[in-house]
């Protein structure tokens, strides 16, 4: 089930299914400008047991992770409005969401690209092609280890 808010934004529930404790819930925010991509991603994510919000640019990226604090975030870097990569600078630079873990996907698969997104904060970097099996494994090892370091501290 897709919502559009008046932002714009899309949020999406996996199943139909409302979770009575929200902050119980996984939920990813797709930082992704491509249709079709935003598509595949969601289907992944929701299959997986996600809460999904999608957003086309880091400027929204950045708004919604502060609004809804999201379990992880995947975010790719050619973006219009606001690239990917300073827009998980500008998430790890504010206190709310510094913590949260950012997968980088993107069609710019070079060494530097990579070495640009890890020195910004990205917790991984996947390029496009891509597995989605491995991606949403990446972020479910990400949330666990997220909800672990929560637990003990």
């Amino acid at each position: 089930m897709r919502i559009k808010d008046d932002t714009n934004s899309v949020r999406s529930r996996g199943s139909g299914q409302v979770m009575e404790t929200e902050e119980k819930s996984k939920r990813v925010l797709i930082a992704e400008d491509a249709g079709f991509m935003q598509r595949v991603l969601q289907s992944c994510f929701e299959r997986a047991g996600f809460e999904v919000l999608q957003c086309e640019d880091g400027a929204e990226a950045v708004r919604l992770a502060q609004e809804t604090t999201p379990s992880v975030i995947v975010m790719d870097i050619l973006m219009p409005n606001m690239d990917g990569i300073t827009a998980l600078r500008e998430l790890k630079n504010h206190p709310s969401t510094r913590n949260i873990p950012v997968i980088v996907l993107t069609a710019k698969g070079d060494e530097s690209a990579k070495t640009e997104a890890q020195a910004a904060g990205a917790a991984c970097f996947f390029p496009k092609p891509f597995s989605p099996t491995m991606l949403v494994e990446k972020a479910l090892e990400l949330v666990g280890q997220q909800e672990k370091t929560h637990q003990e501290g």
